[in-house]
């Protein structure tokens, strides 16, 4: 972990950082999963009877 973690130090100046907040849904996939499956979801017959349909039976 120290030799890349020196690496990284080495070439600091060729990478340009992206300043995300520790939260943000860009770095969750979760909930960018949950983002497709709700515009999915827009889309299929029954949409408006709520999110029952969509679970999965055990």
């Amino acid at each position: 972990d120290q030799i890349i973690f020196n690496w990284f130090l080495e070439r600091d100046h060729e990478f340009t950082g992206l300043h995300r907040p520790p939260q943000s849904s860009d770095l969750s996939p979760v909930q960018n999963l949950w983002d497709v499956v709700e515009q999915e979801s827009l889309f299929m017959d029954g949409a408006d009877d709520g999110p029952e349909p969509l679970r999965l039976p055990l």
